[in-house]
């Protein structure tokens, strides 16, 4: 397919939407994905450097996910692969509740909600941040108490939401989001069940992988008939955290009491499991960059246009070719059926490791 034919309607930090059929209140339409070799983190926006076949990679991890999502009974937005890194996609209207009264438009739109499962609390997730400054509770995560190390292995899967498409999106209360939402309880209810539903499905295949989900992101939508739908793009590199452990497993609670997460900087145990994402990248710049981080900070809480926020450094040419080859392998690991050519992940890996505990010291790369 000439993806070219088709004029760009939005470009993101990491994926151009190109529209085939528009929508309307009443009638979906057809609409590209089309995924770059670009990274975000941080609320940054584009990094300053590509990896090779990332945006294939996000792709094919797209595709096999939402084609067995679909397997549950879990209908989806997802329409076919129209190249190595792009998909059609049905396409609905997107909508800022601030502005718009949703109870008027029910059907063909996404509901302007994130949702959240958690199976692990990490030191570098956001939830560890909002323990700690107790914008969110052990209780609410059913522990006993504050954690006093992490990774915490949760005692179930945590579901939660946030806003979308506010400038400043937050964690807000169920009951809060449904009103903002305008949906009713019955709908809530089914994200819920199918979170949950997608949940256990990610846990048993990255069991089968040697991969803990630590965590990922959904998004939902209305279709034309005003029923619930998976949109946007599921458990792909840039929608989850996870740690590969080398092995298959059949419970979390094997882990329980002796996993370690590697951080650049923090914990360089040569045994400690890598989380595979893009989570290598904001380790790094956490690492190496402390200074332009917090400046960054700084600059999104004051306001500042994302054209004015501190320039991002560049990636160490040799920990991007170990993302190459870790997306690769991750990639491998849960698609077996559209392999491309990278190392297992046992072996990159243990060279990112290796090279990590040979370059950073003390938060700054050596």
């Amino acid at each position: 397919m000439n993806l070219e034919r088709y004029p760009v309607i939005y470009e993101g930090s990491v994926k151009r939407v190109r529209q085939v059929n528009p929508a309307t209140e009443t009638r979906m339409g057809e609409a590209i994905f089309e995924f770059t070799d670009f990274s975000s983190v941080k609320d940054y926006g584009q990094l300053p450097f590509e990896t090779s076949f990332k945006g294939e990679d996000l792709c094919t991890m797209a595709v096999e996910s939402f084609r067995e999502i679909e397997q549950l009974g879990i209908r989806t937005l997802f329409r076919e692969r129209v190249s190595k890194n792009a998909m059609m996609v049905a396409s609905v209207q997107t909508l800022n509740p601030d502005h718009v009264d949703l109870s008027e438009v029910r059907a063909c739109r996404m509901i302007p909600l994130e949702c959240i499962v958690r199976n692990l609390v990490t030191e570098t997730s956001s939830a560890c941040k909002r323990l700690k400054n107790e914008s969110l509770f052990p209780q609410s995560l059913g522990l006993n108490e504050m954690p006093g190390s992490y990774p915490v292995i949760l005692p179930r899967m945590f579901v939660e939401g946030s806003t979308k498409y506010r400038a400043v999106d937050e964690y807000l209360g169920w009951e809060e989001l449904r009103i903002l939402c305008k949906e009713s309880v019955e709908i809530f209810n089914r994200i819920d069940l199918f979170a949950r539903m997608i949940g256990a499905y990610a846990l048993k295949k990255g069991s089968n992988c040697g991969l803990i989900i630590n965590d990922f992101k959904l998004e939902w939508a209305l279709d034309a008939k005003g029923e619930l739908v998976l949109a946007d793009i599921p458990l792909a590199i840039d929608e989850l955290t996870s740690a590969y452990v080398g092995r298959s497993f059949k419970s979390l609670d094997e882990f329980r009491d002796s996993m370690e997460i590697f951080v650049p900087g923090k914990n360089h145990n040569p045994e400690a499991f890598v989380n595979v994402s893009k989570q290598i990248f904001r380790d790094h710049y956490s690492a190496a960059h402390p200074d332009w981080v917090k400046a960054l900070s700084e600059a999104q809480q004051k306001g500042a246009r994302p054209r004015d926020y501190p320039k991002a450094p560049q990636v160490p040419s040799r920990l991007n070719e170990l993302a190459v080859a870790m997306f690769g392998g991750l990639r491998n690991l849960w698609c077996p059926a559209m392999l491309r050519d990278a190392p297992p992940l046992e072996k990159s890996t243990v060279e990112y490791k290796q090279w990590a505990c040979e370059n950073y010291m003390e938060g700054k790369i050596t």
